[in-house]
């Protein structure tokens, strides 16, 4: 059950045990493409994008009833999102799936598989955490996307 829509372009729904904020539209599921400037990088410990992905722990924001909602990207059918609780860290690189061959190489980075892995070695702490994800395809939803009142 979604417990908001908001200007029929996105809604809310607990996934799991945590309420998520899902792009949407009539047509379904708005994904977060490769080539969109939104795109997720994500932040590693060690200095080759190796390990655990890590991102900057999302505030999101609070519904009508004082719950947490967590921000989320989609890509393909699985939504994004972090929960925390955030671990403080330090970083040595980062994974930025939007940049070509020539950009990687003016940033300092190198192409591998998912982006190019950038050095960056963030030495003040910052909260970061793990992506939980959760397989939209597992809901059943089947666009296209109504709103059905009482």
């Amino acid at each position: 059950m979604f417990v908001a829509l908001f200007g029929g372009r996105s809604g809310v729904r607990r996934l799991g045990g945590d309420l998520v904020h899902l792009d949407m539209n009539q047509s379904g599921f708005v994904q977060r493409g490769p080539t969109m400037l939104g795109t997720f990088d994500t932040y590693y410990v060690a200095p080759d994008c190796t390990g655990t992905p890590l991102f900057p722990v999302n505030f999101g924001s609070t519904d009508e009833y004082a719950e947490y909602v967590f921000n989320s990207g989609i890509f393909g059918s699985v939504a994004y999102y972090v929960p925390g609780p955030a671990v403080t860290l330090s970083t040595a690189s980062r994974l930025v799936p939007t940049f070509t061959p020539s950009d990687c190489s003016s940033f300092y980075g190198t192409m591998i598989p998912g982006g190019c892995c950038q050095p960056f070695p963030y030495t003040v702490p910052m909260g970061l955490a793990p992506f939980a994800t959760f397989d939209l395809s597992t809901l059943g939803l089947v666009p296209p996307f109504h709103i059905e009142g009482p």
